[in-house]
């Protein structure tokens, strides 16, 4: 079994010379800190961008219906 998270991965290709720059899709990180100390440290010499999975599943819920309900019982 492997066990490679995105704070290895961003060592990996931070420490590549033909990696000019870092784009990731994240569903969920299990170690915070190591995911972040990397980040800071690759983030200086190459562009890096991390798209989150949550956020993007929060931007696309449907919004609650309104209703108005009027007087004798008519709805909008």
């Amino acid at each position: 079994m492997i066990d490679v998270d995105f704070g290895d991965l961003i060592d990996y290709f931070g420490t590549d010379p033909k990696t000019r720059s870092i784009l990731m899709y994240v569903e969920g990180i299990t170690n915070a800190r190591k995911f972040m100390s990397a980040a800071r440290h690759f983030a200086r010499s190459k562009p890096m961008i991390v798209i989150n999975r949550e956020g993007f599943l929060k931007a696309q819920r449907p919004r609650p219906r309104i209703q108005v309900r009027l007087p004798g019982g008519h709805g909008l």
